[in-house]
């Protein structure tokens, strides 16, 4: 009927696709949040839920902007991506891409 059913706010900068996942159980929902202190979010599915969203039960700090996740079925195991593509400049020689590639 096209009404929303939930709201599971995460912090969003970028115009890359952010991928979540949810647990075998059903009732956790993870997911990268790119705000300014990159972190995992994990919301209750399970939980009672106000009218502005769900709030996360747990935050789990990340080294770097994650923009996947995926939880193992089985084994208590949690895969993270990151990263950027990086395509190089016309004019520029292999041995700058390879400096810029070493700094980031």
């Amino acid at each position: 009927t096209g009404d929303v059913l939930l709201r599971l706010p995460r912090a969003v900068t970028t115009n890359q696709r952010i991928l979540f996942d949810l647990d075998h159980s059903g009732r956790f929902v993870i997911t990268p949040s790119l705000s300014s202190d990159p972190s995992l979010l994990v919301y209750d599915l399970w939980a009672q839920v106000g009218e502005a969203g769900a709030e996360p039960v747990a935050r789990v700090p990340c080294p770097a902007l994650a923009n996947g996740v995926q939880i193992h079925p089985t084994l208590p195991l949690l895969a993270v991506s990151t990263g950027a593509r990086r395509f190089p400049l016309p004019g520029e020689d292999e041995d700058d891409a390879a400096a810029a590639a070493a700094a980031a």
